[in-house]
């Protein structure tokens, strides 16, 4: 009874573990960790049908890591705790400190980040309520200026956790190369 009870245990601790073994899961928990969202708004920032979103977001909530809820014909996801986004950032840092090529993989994705300050939600969150703004020409904040100048979308997107990730990702507000660029 001990051995099979203890497979059981280990078992599904490896679930979660499984649920994160896709990029497309990761992805979807990178994109959940700065909050809720549709499902139809997923599938588009994942770049992959509504179907197959559907699929992963069942396989996440099977597994524990994310919450839904439906409004009208709309279905919405959130992480399940906090902690799955504490979980993701140490996935995060476990592979930038034990998988070399995450640091190519990251600059191919963001571009250079050499002397780009890097900076907690909370701090970028206190830099705009005091009226700074990325300055991407030297990777430093400056004063807004007086005319109107539009916000990347992604710009302070309310990431929950107030550390700072260890890979820069498409939902890292503290980069002006993954944040602050023209796409937005």
């Amino acid at each position: 009874m001990g051995r099979a009870a203890k497979d059981a245990l280990f078992d599904a601790f490896a679930s979660v573990a499984q649920a994160l073994g896709s990029g497309r899961r990761a992805q979807i928990v990178d994109l959940l960790a700065q909050g809720e969202r549709s499902v139809e708004e997923i599938a588009t920032e994942i770049d992959q049908s509504v179907a197959n979103t559907s699929h992963h977001l069942q396989l996440l909530l099977r597994a524990g890591l994310v919450r839904s809820r439906r409004e009208g014909t709309r279905i919405y996801y959130r992480l399940a705790s906090d902690r799955i986004g504490d979980l993701w950032a140490a996935v995060r840092e476990v592979a930038e400190r034990h998988v070399a090529e995450v640091h190519i993989l990251a600059d191919d994705y963001l571009g250079e980040r050499d002397g780009v300050e890097s900076i907690a939600a909370d701090q970028l969150q206190a830099r705009l309520a005091n009226g700074t703004e990325p300055d991407t020409s030297r990777g430093r904040c400056r004063r807004r200026s007086t005319r109107s100048t539009p916000w990347p979308r992604s710009c302070g997107n309310g990431a929950r956790s107030s550390r700072t990730a260890a890979v820069p990702t498409a939902s890292t507000p503290t980069t002006p190369s993954g944040c602050c660029s023209s796409e937005g």
